[in-house]
C-alpha cells in the first residue's frame, strides 16, 4: 500500500475512535446522574467494551463485587389458648447466628438456614415463605427473599382431680379436720382444706404426684392415710383416705365415805389405770396419780384396761362400780365416754373378840390323801381381840389327856393350828403367817375319837377359854356337835359366833385350816 493509503487508514481509526470517545462522554454524564437501571446496563456495556479495548483505564475498569442477597425472617405468634407471648419471646436465627425479626439482613449468595429458639407452651410451624419446611434457603446475588414461621400456644393440658375421703371411727363424726396437699404440680386454689366424715375435700391438680397430711387433732389418732404419692395423671380421678380414730376416755373418781369415824380424804388413796393389751401391765399416760373426788380423765387407745388403787390408810373396805366391772377391768371401744367409781368405806372398830377354837380335824379319810391319824390330825385356834395373845402356860386337852402350848404369840385376828407333827402342812395349802404348833408326843392329847370325844383349850389362870365335843361325848355340849363323816371337819360359824353350844357348828367338806 502506498504510505499516504497507510496514514488516511490511520486518520479513518483514529476519527472513529474520537468519535467514539465523543460518544461516550455524554453517556457518562447519563450514567452519573441516571438512576434507570436499563440505562445503567447500557452505561457498564459501554465501559466494559472501553476497558477490554484498553481504551480506558483505571479504578473503572475494576469488575464491581456480586451484590449481597437480602433474606428477612418473619414471626407470627398465635394467642388462642390463654399464651401471652410476643415476636421477642422467640430467638430468630439464620446459620447459628442471632437476628432479629423482620429486618432484613445481608447474606453471602448460596445456602442458609433459618431456625429459632422456641418456648415452653408454643408449638412451631414448618418454615414458609422462600424458604424450604426445614428453614433451609438458596441465595443468589442482588437475591431478596424472606421466609416465615408461627407459633402456636399450646391447650393447656385438662386438669386432674384428686379427691381426699375421712373415715372416723366411730363413723358419723362432725369433727372438721385440717389437711394440707403438696405434690410435684400446681393446685388450684392452693393445697389447704377441710374434711368432715361426710364431707370430702376435692383437689383441681396439674398432672403429677400429690401427698395429704393432716393436723393432729386432741382426742383423735390416725389409723391409716393412702394420700402418700398418688400420681394424678391429667383428665385423671385419684381417690385417697384418711382414717381417724375417736380415742376412748375413762374417768375414775375416787369416793371416800367416813360414816364410822374415818378421817381419809381421796387424795390418801392412789389411783391405777393399767394397760391390759399386752403381755405385762402397764400405766397408761397420767397414772398413777392421787384420787380425786371430782375424777380424773385419761385418753386411751381402745383396748382392755384395768382400775385399782394402792395405799392409803387402813381400816377402810373398797368397792369398784360405774362401768367397770367389780374386779375393776373394762374394755373400751372407739369413742367411747366411760367412768368408774372406786369408793373406800371406813369400817366400824372391831368389837373385842375372843381366842377360840375354830375348826377341828379329827376323822382323817382312809386313803390316806390327808395323813394319818392321830399325827395328821389338826386343831385351828383364832385369835378374834383386838391384840396379840401368847400361849405360854396354855393346854390343849381331849377327854383323856393335855398338851402344854409353846409361848408363841398369835397376832390380833391371827390362826395357829396344832397338829401332831410337820408333815401336816404337806397335806394342806395352809396360808403363809399362820403359826404352826407341833406338839412333841405326835398327837393331840391321847388321839381324836372318831365316834366321840372332846377339846378345850385351857388358860393359865385354870379357866376353860373354849370347849367342843361331838359324838358320844356329851360333857360339852348336850347335844352335841355334828359327827361328821371321815374327811370332813368340824367348822365354827361364823368364825366369830361363841353361843357355847352345838349350834355355832357345823360340817365342812372341805376343810381351811389357818383361814
Amino acid at each position: 500500500m502506498e504510505k499516504k493509503n497507510v496514514r488516511s487508514a490511520w486518520r479513518v481509526a483514529a476519527a472513529a475512535t474520537l468519535g467514539s470517545v465523543l460518544i461516550t462522554v455524554p453517556l457518562l454524564t447519563f450514567a452519573q446522574g441516571s438512576n434507570d437501571r436499563f440505562g445503567q446496563q447500557i452505561v457498564d456495556r459501554i465501559f466494559a467494551r472501553l476497558c477490554e479495548r484498553g481504551i480506558l483505564k483505571g479504578p473503572r475498569c475494576v469488575s464491581p463485587p456480586p451484590a449481597p442477597a437480602k433474606l428477612t425472617l418473619i414471626k407470627t405468634v398465635v394467642n388462642d389458648n390463654g399464651g401471652t407471648a410476643t415476636t421477642t419471646s422467640f430467638q430468630a436465627r439464620i446459620d447459628g447466628t442471632n437476628v432479629a425479626w423482620g429486618v432484613e439482613v445481608s447474606l453471602s449468595a448460596g445456602t442458609h438456614t433459618a431456625s429459632e429458639v422456641n418456648m415452653a407452651g408454643y408449638t412451631a410451624s414448618s418454615w414458609g415463605g422462600d424458604c424450604a419446611a426445614n428453614g433451609t434457603i438458596s441465595l443468589g446475588s442482588g437475591d431478596h427473599k424472606m421466609c416465615t414461621i408461627t407459633n402456636d400456644d399450646v391447650p393447656p393440658p385438662a386438669p386432674g382431680h384428686l379427691i381426699v375421703d375421712k373415715v372416723t371411727q366411730p363413723s358419723g363424726s362432725t369433727t372438721e379436720f385440717s389437711i394440707m396437699a403438696t405434690g410435684t404440680g400446681a393446685i388450684t386454689g392452693g393445697g389447704s382444706g377441710t374434711t368432715t366424715d361426710a364431707v370430702s375435700k376435692h383437689y383441681e391438680v396439674a398432672a403429677g404426684t400429690y401427698s395429704v397430711s393432716e393436723t393432729a387433732m386432741d382426742g383423735w389418732m390416725t389409723v391409716s392415710n393412702t394420700c402418700v404419692d398418688v400420681a394424678v395423671a391429667a383428665g385423671e380421678t385419684e381417690t385417697c383416705t384418711i382414717t381417724n380414730l375417736k380415742l376412748p376416755m375413762i374417768t375414775v373418781t375416787k369416793m371416800v365415805v367416813n360414816d364410822n369415824t374415818g378421817t381419809a380424804t381421796s387424795s390418801d388413796f392412789t389411783i391405777h389405770v393399767h394397760d391390759m393389751s399386752g403381755t405385762t401391765t402397764v400405766d397408761v399416760a397420767g397414772s398413777p396419780q392421787p384420787g380425786s373426788a371430782v375424777g380424773s380423765t385419761y385418753t386411751v387407745a381402745p383396748g382392755p384396761y384395768h382400775v385399782m388403787e394402792t395405799g392409803g390408810p387402813a381400816g377402810y373396805t373398797a368397792t369398784i362400780g360405774g362401768d367397770c366391772a367389780s374386779d375393776g377391768s373394762i374394755t373400751l371401744a372407739a369413742g367411747d365416754v366411760k367412768s368408774c367409781t372406786v369408793t373406800n368405806n371406813d369400817e366400824p372398830p372391831q368389837a373385842e373378840g375372843k381366842l377360840l377354837i375354830t375348826e377341828v380335824m379329827y376323822d382323817l379319810l382312809t386313803d390316806d390323801s390327808q395323813g394319818f391319824e392321830p399325827r395328821n390330825e389338826w386343831i385351828e385356834l383364832h385369835n378374834g381381840m383386838n391384840s396379840d395373845v401368847n400361849l405360854a402356860g396354855y393346854f390343849i386337852h381331849d377327854a383323856i389327856s393335855a398338851d402344854a402350848l409353846p409361848g408363841i404369840t398369835i397376832p390380833a385376828g391371827g390362826f395357829a393350828i396344832i397338829t401332831g407333827t410337820s408333815t401336816t402342812d404337806t397335806f394342806w395349802s395352809i396360808p403363809n403367817g399362820v403359826i404352826r404348833i407341833v406338839l412333841g408326843d405326835t398327837t393331840i392329847g391321847s388321839g381324836l375319837g372318831n365316834d366321840g370325844d372332846k377339846v378345850w383349850l385351857e388358860s393359865p389362870a385354870s379357866t376353860t377359854v373354849d370347849a367342843i365335843s361331838w359324838g358320844d361325848d356329851t360333857s360339852v355340849f348336850d347335844p352335841v356337835a355334828p359327827d361328821v363323816i371321815a374327811g370332813y371337819s368340824l367348822a365354827r360359824t361364823p368364825m366369830t359366833t361363841d353361843t357355847d353350844t352345838a349350834a355355832d357348828w357345823t360340817g365342812s367338806a372341805a376343810p381351811t385350816p389357818g383361814s
